[in-house]
């Protein structure tokens, strides 16, 4: 509950009926395209490169899920987890939440040992091949 979620699920009722309901891929998307605007004013230039440098300087943005950030080294988003149990009118009822936002793990090493990134730096460091199946 925050202004900004208010906002933007009134925007998108409006826009495709009261009746319909956003979920996670529909505000990561939203969200998207906000965190790359930030990017290209920081920029201040269209072009990729120079975006992409952008985003290593720390965007920030106040989705409708709460604050959400960019990190520098993995450019994957910070946010906060929530755990939701579906209600019988499509909405969801929270019935747990981390107490802070979570830094991203794109790689974490019980899925992928010895696998770094780092773009402020040198970018992946791969580990042992990962294997899938037999």
């Amino acid at each position: 509950d925050s202004p900004a979620n208010r906002e933007f699920v009134g925007r998108f009722k409006h826009e495709f009926g009261q009746d319909c309901v956003t979920d996670d891929p529909i505000e990561a998307a939203y969200s998207q395209v906000y965190l790359w605007k930030r990017a290209v004013e920081l920029a201040g230039s269209f072009e990729v490169d120079q975006v992409r440098a952008a985003f290593l300087r720390g965007i920030e943005f106040d989705a409708p899920g709460g604050r959400i950030a960019i990190d520098a080294k993995t450019q994957h988003t910070t946010k906060r987890f929530r755990l939701g149990r579906i209600r019988r009118d499509r909405q969801f009822e929270i019935v747990h939440q981390s107490d802070a936002v979570i830094a991203p793990d794109p790689y974490p090493d019980v899925a992928f040992p010895g696998w770094h990134c780092d773009w402020t730096k040198n970018g992946l460091a791969r580990g042992a091949e990962v294997k899938i199946g037999n």
